[in-house]
């Protein structure tokens, strides 16, 4: 379980700019940089509200993973009690009833 939640804080991030790098330059370049940043301008504001619901969706998350691990320790623990008592109980059925018979 641990897997998925590890993607999440890898990419929960979206893109909200254009790398030069990966444009190019020339031409082509400026233009596919100038649509790029008309783009993200526009978007801009969708963007900044969609990353920030995804923050909230990870880091809600995160809440619930560390609840069901609680949880998961309690249930683990009254079974250990349970298996005790358990334990304890096929002892004294198989020591008998004690008789106090005078």
């Amino acid at each position: 379980m641990k897997e998925p939640l590890e993607y999440l804080h890898r990419n929960w991030t979206l893109q909200d700019h254009i790398d030069p790098d990966v444009v190019g330059s020339g031409l082509r370049g400026r233009a596919v940089s100038v649509f790029a940043r008309l783009t993200f301008r526009v978007l801009g504001p969708y963007l900044r509200e969609e990353r920030e619901l995804l923050a909230r969706v990870v880091r809600m998350n995160d809440a619930l993973a560390r609840r069901c691990d609680e949880l998961a320790q309690v249930v683990a623990d009254r079974q250990v009690a349970e298996a005790e008592n358990d334990a304890r109980l096929a002892v004294w059925l198989s020591d008998g009833p004690r008789r106090t018979d005078r």
